[in-house]
């Protein structure tokens, strides 16, 4: 064999077909992203409209412990007068003890159910607050 005939330095013509294999595959992803992308924002719009809600029901509580506070104010205030009414009965020996302690009782308990109440309404004032300042919207 002649050094010149190794194979070495021949010359073969190629040439390259591409199918279009993967035109479904990129499709395919490009429909993925698109679903990916409209489900974050269903996520999105999901979540500002619970809290949204959440809102409005926080201010349905708020309004329900004021109307609470104005009541037990006013119970407070009447059990008062009677406690105050009560104590002179039993300074001219018209009532006993045990009436005077029944009201001074309910007095108590009126004035423990207003801080109570009070307590709760600066609980919802808080988590409005809380929901106020996660708020992007401006409202």
């Amino acid at each position: 064999m002649a050094p010149e005939m190794t194979g070495m330095d021949m010359v073969m013509p190629m040439f390259s077909i591409t199918l279009p294999l993967y035109r479904n595959k990129y499709g395919a992803q490009q429909r993925e992203s698109r679903f990916m992308w409209q489900s974050a924002r269903e996520k999105y719009n999901n979540t500002i409209n619970i809290l949204q809600s959440d809102l409005f029901k926080l201010k349905q509580q708020l309004d329900n412990t004021e109307r609470k506070i104005a009541l037990y104010r006013k119970q407070e205030q009447l059990a008062r007068t009677t406690y105050q009414l009560v104590v002179q009965e039993f300074v001219t020996a018209k009532s006993d003890l045990t009436n005077v302690i029944q009201v001074q009782r309910q007095l108590l308990d009126y004035q423990l159910r207003q801080a109570e109440v009070i307590a709760e309404y600066n609980t919802i004032v808080a988590s409005i607050q809380k929901l106020h300042s996660f708020d992007t919207t401006n409202n």
